[in-house]
C-alpha cells in the first residue's frame, strides 16, 4: 500500500496553500520506504514541495530544473508565489545547495 495525500483546488490564500503542500509531502515522507510523489499543479507547488523535503532530509538539496523558463523572478504580477517565482523562493529560503537549470 501507498499512502496518497490528494490536496485538490484548495481555495486558500498563497501563504496557508504553501503551508497545506509543504505538510502533505512531508507527511508522505514519513512513510518507509520514502517514496514521495508529486503530481499536478502548475510550477508554483515547486516552492513547497522542495521546501518539505529540505526540511525532512535534515538541509539543502541538489536541484536538476529542465524548464524553457528559469522561474526566479522575485514576484510575478505581485504575486511572490506565483508560477514564475518558485526557484527565487527556493534559493532564498536555502532550500537548494545547488541548481542547475537546464532550458
Amino acid at each position: 500500500d501507498v499512502p496518497i495525500q490528494e490536496i485538490r483546488d484548495c481555495g486558500v490564500e498563497d501563504d496557508r496553500l504553501m503551508h497545506v503542500i509543504s505538510e502533505s509531502v512531508k507527511t508522505v515522507m514519513g512513510e518507509d520506504p520514502l517514496r514521495p510523489l508529486v503530481l499536478g499543479g502548475d510550477h508554483s507547488i515547486s516552492y513547497p514541495v522542495v521546501r518539505a523535503v529540505s526540511e525532512k532530509l535534515g538541509g539543502p538539496v541538489d536541484i536538476l530544473h529542465l524548464d524553457a523558463h528559469p522561474d526566479i523572478y522575485d514576484a510575478f504580477e505581485g504575486n511572490t508565489y506565483s508560477h514564475a517565482s518558485s526557484f527565487a523562493r527556493i534559493m532564498e529560503g536555502g532550500y537548494a545547495r545547488r541548481l542547475l537549470q537546464v532550458g
